[in-house]
């Protein structure tokens, strides 16, 4: 996975999230 696909991600993923980009969303 790129940098920039882990970003977009955790831009998308909802802070109720505990860790940012620390680990891909399941």
């Amino acid at each position: 996975m790129s940098w920039s696909s882990c970003f977009r991600m955790a831009s998308m993923a909802p802070r109720g999230a505990g860790l940012p980009y620390s680990r891909p969303l399941t």
